[in-house]
């Protein structure tokens, strides 16, 4: 399998040299600097008539920056002759990364898949990934985990609380890599946020645990794909923690990405 391009040599070290257009320009470019070498870009995209570069990141180790955090990451970098603008952002699924960057005003119809990727392709991760770059584009992240399964026949999974304007349910969004076979991204549809954590409880606990009800527009091809691996928490590393939500606040939305040309320019080492 072809190793992806990493961060820091691809993006951030050609930087060092140049000034930022603001102060969190700076301070990401010295954060993203830090990381480079333990996150692998694995989609990237440019409009390179107009100074911009775009991509998704993964992080090697799942357990790098913290347990739970979210693995991927979205980075919108734009130059200009004043300098850089950079903006970054952690997503729990490939699906809002990819929701990301449309937020962020980047062509995701230019990103191109990098080799060895490994993103979820079936019919069904398909549509709930272009659910989320065009209808899903208003929906609030209410929470986010990554779970790693270090026992026999391991996979790590990542699940977002999606609330939508105007529906009377959550939707439950898990990606799963497991440990061999096709990555899978999946949807339920629940009620209450409280039965989207009561399913999760029993699917990393020790109880049985019915099949990820879909929502109603994705019901017939549901019922047709493949189903997320058994999650057979055995090993003592499992424990309550991995049930524990990271709370998105809702100031903690991006927003759209200023102009460039601000006076203050930083150098960012």
């Amino acid at each position: 399998m072809a190793k992806s391009l990493l961060l820091s040599t691809h993006y951030i070290d050609p930087l060092a040299d140049q000034a930022a257009l603001d102060h969190q320009s700076a301070e990401l470019a010295l954060h993203l600097e830090s990381v480079g070498d333990e996150t692998d870009v694995i989609a990237h995209g440019a409009l390179r008539g107009q100074g911009l570069d775009f991509a998704i990141t993964r992080y090697q180790n799942l357990q790098f920056d913290r347990p739970g955090a979210d693995i991927f990451g979205v980075l919108r970098l734009l130059r200009t002759p004043l300098g850089f603008h950079l903006a970054y952002r952690q997503e729990p699924t490939s699906a809002l990364a990819m929701r990301q960057l449309a937020l962020l005003r980047c062509p995701v119809e230019h990103l191109v898949i990098g080799p060895g990727a490994a993103l979820p392709a079936d019919p069904l991760s398909r549509r709930i990934t272009t659910r989320a770059t065009t209808a899903g584009l208003q929906a609030k992240v209410l929470a986010s985990w990554t779970v790693l399964d270090p026992g026999p026949g391991s996979f790590c999974e990542s699940w977002a609380l999606l609330a939508h304007p105007g529906e009377d349910h959550v939707r439950l969004q898990i990606e799963s890599w497991p440990h061999q076979g096709a990555v899978l991204l999946r949807e339920g549809w629940f009620p209450e946020a409280e039965d989207a954590q009561a399913w999760l409880e029993r699917r990393y606990g020790c109880a049985p645990c019915r099949p990820l009800p879909p929502p109603p527009e994705d019901s017939a091809l549901a019922a047709l794909a493949p189903q997320l691996p058994i999650f057979d928490p055995t090993h003592p590393a499992i424990t309550a923690t991995t049930l524990t939500a990271l709370a998105h606040p809702s100031n903690d939305r991006p927003s759209t990405p200023p102009s460039p040309g601000s006076s203050d320019r930083h150098r960012h080492r």
